[in-house]
């Protein structure tokens, strides 16, 4: 028998621009979503940690994090 201890995912998220909206809009629209996304992570306690975050030449933001699978263990992961 097996049992997960510990789990954790490690995502890199581009927050892409919506085509239909203006450069500087749709960049804008781009970075409101990283932060709800953000803000989601934290209302819902899921424990994560981020890597590097940056925006790529077009302004659109790029997440590179380390975040908790379901409900499990984080372990050591996060530190």
């Amino acid at each position: 028998m097996k049992r997960i201890k510990f789990a954790c995912l490690s995502q890199t998220v581009h927050f892409e621009r919506n085509e239909k909206l203006g450069q500087e809009e749709a960049t804008r629209m781009a970075l409101l979503e990283r932060e709800r996304y953000l803000k989601r992570l934290e209302e819902t306690g899921t424990a994560y940690h981020i890597d590097q975050q940056y925006q790529l030449e077009d302004g659109t933001p790029v997440l590179v994090l380390r975040r908790q699978y379901n409900s499990y263990a984080t372990g050591d992961y996060l530190n």
